[in-house]
């Protein structure tokens, strides 16, 4: 039961943060969306547990618990590979700033 209540304890405060960021525009709709999704579903689950095991016969799978574990570590994958996708273009975009400025530089020292 303690569980529970951190978790809707942790789950509401992490909804204020998403409902502050998007305000300050650190996040988009779409992304406000995503997580207060993703959230709702993490407090829904623990609310009511035996949602989990209903999605576990469907899938065939013992556990609801196993269920949970299994699309978390699916979600983790693909957020990390988004992360690495946006800093994979942010090294290509400073590569291409630092060109630019050399360029820049060497053309100013032949001008002198």
């Amino acid at each position: 039961m303690i569980i529970r209540i951190i978790i809707w304890v942790f789950g509401i405060f992490v909804l204020s943060r998403i409902v502050l960021n998007y305000e300050n525009k650190k996040l988009t709709a779409k992304q406000l969306i995503f997580w207060v999704i993703v959230w709702i579903i993490v407090v829904g689950v623990t609310t009511w547990p035996y949602l989990t095991d209903k999605l576990a016969n469907y899938l065939g799978v013992r556990r609801g618990v196993d269920v949970a574990l299994f699309l978390a570590i699916i979600l983790l994958f693909y957020l990390v590979f988004r992360v690495y996708i946006v800093l994979f273009d942010i090294e290509s975009e400073i590569t291409e700033i630092a060109k630019n400025v050399a360029l820049k530089d060497i053309k100013k020292r032949k001008r002198s």
